[in-house]
């Protein structure tokens, strides 16, 4: 901290120890919204309430005067966020804030005030993450363990998977380009068929 002159840091938490759902919410105040979701968190995370630590994003909706809408909540465990509070404050740091690590990449490759849906690929030490933004909120969020001598078909395969899913469960939001980042994005993208759909563009 001292060479650095960095005092407060935003810690991202890795996305396979958190847990992430969508659930629909009234239109109150904050307040309200978190209480709200305090009392889904049993039937939607294998955690106790005062074991979790959560934060959500309301998903951005089109329609005017709506009485409900849809928040993405992401769950951590509350011994993970200490663990790392533990290693941070022992560098000297204050943590201003915890997020889930695919709304960190999301907020470094997606356009500010974007209103598309992305999906976006985290190659990352034989690790994939596949996520999928929608108006700058992280909706889904996958990571799987990928081997070198297999990637381009398990990548095409698990893509499509997503991008069926998405189709079903998107609520009419259509994903318009795929983003590949991360330390392998150049090698992932070697593979022209990446894209599940034609019409979908692929992004470096």
């Amino acid at each position: 901290a001292q060479e650095t002159k960095i005092t407060t840091v935003k810690a991202s938490l890795p996305e396979e120890r958190m847990y992430l759902f969508k659930t629909e919410v009234p239109m109150v105040s904050e307040r309200q919204i978190r209480q709200n979701i305090e009392f889904k968190l049993e039937e939607n995370v294998p955690l106790a309430p005062a074991d979790a630590l959560f934060f959500f994003d309301l998903i951005p909706n089109d329609k005017i005067n709506v009485e409900k809408t849809f928040a993405s909540v992401s769950v951590a465990p509350k011994e993970l966020v200490d663990s790392y509070l533990k290693v941070i404050r022992a560098a000297g740091l204050e943590v201003i804030s915890f997020e889930i690590q695919p709304k960190a990449i999301a907020r470094a490759v997606v356009p500010q005030h974007s209103s598309e849906t992305q999906m976006i690929i985290y190659g990352m030490n034989n690790k994939m993450g596949i996520y999928i933004v929608s108006g700058g909120v992280v909706c889904f969020t996958s990571t799987i363990s990928i081997g070198k001598g297999a990637e381009p078909t398990l990548l095409q395969q698990e893509l499509k998977k997503v991008y069926l899913y998405w189709s079903e469960h998107g609520e009419g939001k259509v994903i318009n380009r795929i983003i590949l980042s991360g330390q392998d994005a150049i090698r992932l993208g070697d593979d022209s068929k990446i894209s599940p759909d034609p019409k979908v563009p692929v992004e470096i």
